[in-house]
């Protein structure tokens, strides 16, 4: 049985950084301008772990918070810990405060939730928040490919799906198409989480499929295949369509 949490825009409780929030729309751009950050990988920064290995034991420890806190001391630039910071404020819906750590061998940061900062993210459950904020919001992470070619593959398969795509919906045009079907001000929806606009939106989708199929009885047999309460994906992995089949790889591969 799937949970109700996300259609009613109810926390998702963290470990030791307590409830994380699903983000509302009147804070969507603000939110996304950031989102970047929480999607950085530790192969996405200029430095290896053989670049660290002489000033920091056991590198291959350290996790993705870690090196956002060493990226901080090594271009003496606090962007992207300010950046997470305000992510964390927007998900907690709480004052949030960090500290960076950058003792002999040792670099991390921590974020202090609260007034009483009784809860904190930190290298150890960054992670499981990092997971909870993309899934709450419906981001799909770009998948990561060992192998180069099949990376590139991937991203030109990508780029023929976008271009092939006769219909562009971005979220304004869902909310404008919301707010026509409910008779709503646009600014009703400025409390909706991303989830609850992507789920209306979807069965906006199918309530119209079904009534298109409503009125084509007796004009084809083709009709019976759409429900306005079949359940709908809002989560895609933008991987699974990279390769199809074979043919689809070997044709890629003629215009690498």
């Amino acid at each position: 049985m799937s949970s109700l949490r996300n259609i009613f825009g109810k926390p998702t409780f963290v470990q030791g950084a307590g409830d994380i929030y699903p983000i509302t729309l009147k804070h969507y751009d603000e939110f996304m301008d950031l989102a970047h950050i929480i999607m950085l990988k530790k192969s996405q920064f200029p430095f290896k772990e053989s670049d660290l290995a002489p000033y920091i034991d056991n590198p291959s420890a350290l996790t993705t918070l870690d090196y956002i806190a060493l990226n901080a001391v090594f271009e003496q630039s606090d962007e992207l810990l300010v950046g997470l910071k305000r992510i964390f404020e927007l998900v907690t819906r709480d004052r949030v405060d960090f500290k960076l750590s950058d003792t002999f061998n040792q670099f991390s940061v921590a974020y202090f939730i609260g007034e009483a900062n009784s809860n904190i993210i930190h290298s150890k459950n960054y992670e499981k928040v990092r997971k909870t904020i993309l899934e709450q919001n419906l981001i799909s992470e770009p998948k990561e490919y060992a192998n180069p070619l099949v990376a590139e593959w991937a991203a030109k398969a990508a780029e023929a799906k976008a271009a092939n795509s006769k219909i562009n919906i971005d979220i304004e045009s869902m909310i404008s198409s919301l707010q026509i079907a409910m008779g709503q001000e646009a600014i009703f929806f400025e409390n909706f989480t991303i989830y609850q606009l992507y789920s209306a939106f979807a069965r906006l989708g199918k309530f119209k499929e079904f009534d298109t199929e409503l009125h084509l009885i007796g004009h084809s047999d083709k009709i019976g295949q759409v429900h306005f309460a079949e359940v709908t994906e809002l989560m895609s992995d933008p991987s699974k369509e990279a390769f199809v089949d074979s043919s689809a790889i070997n044709n890629l591969s003629k215009q690498l």
